[in-house]
Parts: structure tokens; sequence; C-alpha cells
């Protein structure tokens, strides 16, 4: 958790730090805790997992649960997702005079729709269950709010992260991929994107995206606090940002799937996925987190795998090693699937892990310290957090991608080989295959 302080300088600049708390010893001797479980609570609205027969259709699904909504349906797969708003509702009704695919349908697994809460909990979401909390980056400003002068600035021309674009090569992969992500569709599940921002003009799809929070069809980012800023407000704008400094020419697609204060709803994000494949996104960047294993929010991770997209996630801010869903289920993936989801931690541009980003179960660090971008209302901020070290490699896969590199599990390999070894000694062993060198993956085969 962090706690904020605003301090004024002699200038108009609003700068907003953020105080880490403590999280005890971390050294790399430290075991890896057990995975957590999907949450048991059978109270309020449920997600049942369906088994279906080829063939099935949304009409059949929806007449055996007719309280409920589907939220996506792969009968090539064999199974649905539904919405209920009870456990009692996740019982199928009678078959009747359904046709037969209706009556292949039946539930195989149920687990809680959570209203999770952030990590600092806002009064508007005292009510939820507070089960983890979906922003990974969530409050985690750490720099200036200043305004981006002029109308035709670009997410790229932000100097003050040299260090970092240096030791990640971006200038030499971009280089190596003329194209810079064009023709390359990013869906970004977030807090939406300010989309009138000067800096995301041109790269934005804001047709294809959708707002699950307010349900309608313009995902535009929501300041919802009396004065200042909401507690997550920005996240989303800032992850686009920094995407698009590494891969200018791709297309951002925004869902958003979390409120100004980082809360969101499992079944909005499992729509999201859905609906990012359906409309020809092949990256998804899921800066966010929960710490229960979601079965549902797995299985449509490794469809849209099988579909032929890149799934990049946040590893969490806590400082430990319980590396959050779904970026915990990255092993998982490759165990199944031979790769496809990435779990991305922070690191400093010297290569030591941050102090707040989780370890163990991860692919890369990428840094993650005072990333100058994005930010609502034509201006730039510097921000913290795995968060914003996740886009970074979403913005590479669309570098690799946009130079027809759109196997995914092949160019996952790629990306293991394309590591710069961690040096961080604290965390032998527990820092995945270290920073990704984007350079190095765009010359590597």
């Amino acid at each position: 958790m962090r706690s904020f302080r605003l301090i004024h300088t002699a200038g108009p600049l609003l700068l907003l730090t953020a105080a880490l708390a403590s999280c005890g010893s971390q050294t790399g001797t430290q075991a890896q805790t057990p995975t957590q479980t999907a949450s048991t609570d059978t109270t309020g609205p449920q997600i049942v997992t369906v088994r279906v027969r080829a063939g099935t259709t949304e009409a059949d699904v929806q007449a055996r649960y007719p309280q409920g909504r589907v939220l996506d349906l792969h009968a090539s797969e064999g199974y649905a997702q539904v919405w209920v708003p009870t456990l009692a509702a996740a019982t199928p009704a009678s078959a009747g005079t359904l046709s037969l695919n209706a009556q292949a349908v039946t539930a195989t697994t149920t687990e809680p729709d959570l209203t999770l809460a952030s990590s600092v909990t806002a009064p508007d979401e005292a009510g939820a269950q507070g089960n983890g909390a979906w922003a990974g980056g969530n409050g985690a400003w750490a720099g200036g709010y200043s305004a981006i002068t002029g109308t035709t600035t670009t997410a790229t021309t932000f100097s003050e992260n040299l260090a970092a674009w240096t030791l990640l090569d971006v200038t030499g992969a971009q280089k190596l991929s003329p194209t810079l992500g064009k023709g390359i569709r990013v869906a970004v599940l977030d807090t939406g994107v300010d989309i009138n921002h000067p800096g995301l003009a041109g790269r934005l799809d804001v047709a294809s995206g959708w707002d699950y929070v307010g349900g309608d069809a313009t995902p535009q980012e929501e300041n919802t606090a009396t004065s200042g800023y909401s507690k997550s407000y920005g996240h989303g704008t800032a992850v686009s940002g920094i995407i698009l400094q590494v891969a200018p020419n791709a297309t951002i697609v925004p869902y958003r799937v979390l409120n100004p204060n980082g809360a969101g709803k499992l079944s909005n994000i499992i729509m999201a996925i859905n609906d990012a494949v359906k409309y020809g996104s092949k990256v998804i960047n899921l800066s966010l987190g929960a710490t229960y294993a979601s079965p549902a929010l797995s299985t449509a991770i490794s469809s849209a795998i099988r579909s032929g997209v890149m799934v990049v996630a946040s590893s969490g801010n806590s400082g430990d090693d319980k590396v959050t869903y779904p970026a915990r289920y990255s092993t998982d993936m490759q165990a199944t699937l031979g790769g496809g989801l990435v779990s991305v931690g922070s690191e400093n541009v010297t290569q030591k892990k941050s102090s707040f980003s989780c370890y163990g179960t991860l692919d890369f660090l990428m840094p993650g310290e005072s990333i100058v971008t994005t930010f609502p209302g034509a201006q730039r901020a510097a921000a913290t957090g795995t968060s914003f070290a996740a886009p970074m490699v979403s913005g590479a896969v669309a570098l690799a991608m946009s130079n027809g590199r759109t196997d995914v599990i092949a160019l996952y390999r790629s990306m293991k080989l394309s590591g710069i070894a961690p040096t961080d000694t604290a965390y032998t062993g527990l820092l995945g295959n270290g920073t990704l060198n984007i350079g190095k993956l765009m010359g590597t085969k």
C-alpha cells in the first residue's frame, strides 16, 4: 500500500510523491508461497463456466440460464461463461423444448464475480470484498503532473525516459521494425483513456473499445474526486502512452474495466478479453491483478492465446513473492500452451528490482520507476509501478508482430532468449529472464 503527499513547488508544477511501505526482508532465499485458491464466496453474483456441445448458440446458453448474461461462448472449444445473479441461478433450467445442443449445456464450475478494491480503498468501494487490487500500479504516481505544450506533441518525445529506452535498446528495435507497430492493435484493459489527448492523437480506435463500467461506447477516463484526482484516474492513459513510446504506430483499443479508484468486476474483464480478440487485437495489456486465482479468467486468457493473441500482465506492487493473478498464470500457460502470457515486474535503470515489485513467477523485469507518459487533460506525468513496466513489453510485442512475427508461442520463445541476465543478486533465480532487450528481440528469429 502507498501513502501520498501533495507538494507544491514554486512554479505551477504539482508533484505527487509516493512513500513505499516497508515489506519486510526481501531476499532471494524466500520460498514461493503456495498458489492461492479461487474465492469460494457464495453470496452475490457468480460466474459459471459451462460445458457446451459444438454448434451451441448464445441463445441456447441464455435459455438454460434465463436470469444470467452470457459473457462469452466458444462452442468450438466446448465452453461458455455466464454471469448469474445468485448461486441458485447457476443451476441450468430444464431443457424443455430447447434444441439438442442446449441439452448439452451443463454447469461445470462457479466462482464469485467480485468487486475488487484498489490497494487504497476508497469510500465508494466500502462494499468491495478487498480480495486484491485490479490496478496493479494503482495509486503509484511518483512524479509531476505538468502541461504538454502545443498540440503536436506525440507520446514518443519524452526525453526523460532516455535511460530506460537505452537499457532496452528501443532505438535499435525501432530501426529493425520500421513499421513501428503499424497494423497491430493493442487492447488496453484499464481505467479507460483520455480520447482527446494530443499525445495519443491518431493512435486510438475508440469505436472498437467499450466502457464496461459505464455501459456505453465511450471508454473515456473519468475523475470522480471532488478535488484533485481519483486514486487511479489517468492509469489507462499512462499505460497507453508508454506502449506508443515503444511502438509509435500501433493502435490502442481502450476497454474501460476499472473505475477511477481502480476497482473492477471480474465479469467485465472477461468480456473485454473476449471482445478484444473478437475485434482483432493481437496484444492485450493487463496492468491489473488480483490476489486470488480465477479459473474463469485463466480460461479466457487461454482462449485468447489459442486465438493468436499475446497477453501481458503486471506482477503487482506488494514487494514480496506473491505475484498477482493473472501474471501468476504465466507458468501454467507455459506448461499447457507453451507460453503466450508474459508476467512483468519492475526494476530501475540500473537493473535493480524495484522495492515495490513482486518477484518469483516472472518472465521479465522492465523499468517501472518515474516513467514519463501521457496523463489526462493534455498533461504528462511520471508514473511508478509494475503497471507501467508491463506496457513496455506490450509495445515490444507490437513491434515484433508488425514485422510479421505473429506466431504467439514462437515469439514468446524468442522473447525468453532476448533477456538481459538479472544482476540483482538479492533475488537470484526469482527475476525470470531479466530485462527484455527489445533490440535483440527484433534481430532474433
